[in-house]
């Protein structure tokens, strides 16, 4: 799961990104 999120966040270091990950995060499921 963090790992997901440290890549994602790795590769898109936009605010707008990193809230859509968290939005989708849970929603996903990762």
């Amino acid at each position: 799961m963090e790992q997901v999120k440290n890549f994602i966040g790795g590769q898109l270091t936009d605010s707008q990104s990193g809230r859509i990950t968290s939005i989708f995060n849970p929603v996903a499921g990762l």
